[in-house]
């Protein structure tokens, strides 16, 4: 699984999450994000539409801009989504395709 060698931090970690939508690949990714209480979700897909092979360094800038203006991004959907209220020093960003491809990025501030 990604999330294990991505080298993931034990604090609490907002996440980006580029899922696609798909049903069960978004679902996998949902139930490998909810297996880790510490990683507060956003997905945004919902708001933007999937971008196809864009939506990955889409996911990427979005965690790179919550690093860079210290911010967290609110719950886009507060009934599913976990509060985060930390600044963030690092955001991991995810991505789920339609039917094959997954990627996990940890982004840092420097």
């Amino acid at each position: 699984m990604l999330l294990d060698a991505a080298g993931l931090p034990q604090n609490d970690l907002l996440a980006v999450s580029g899922a696609s939508g798909a049903h069960a690949a978004t679902a996998a990714e949902r139930a490998a994000l909810d297996a880790r209480p510490n990683i507060a979700p956003r997905a945004f897909a919902t708001l933007t539409g999937h971008l196809k092979e864009a939506q990955f360094p889409f996911t990427v800038a979005l965690a790179a801009l919550a690093v860079a203006n210290k911010a967290p991004y609110p719950a886009f959907d507060a009934g599913n989504e976990k509060p985060f209220e930390e600044i963030p020093d690092q955001v991991l960003a995810t991505t789920v395709g339609y039917h094959r491809f997954e990627g996990v990025a940890l982004v840092r501030a420097a």
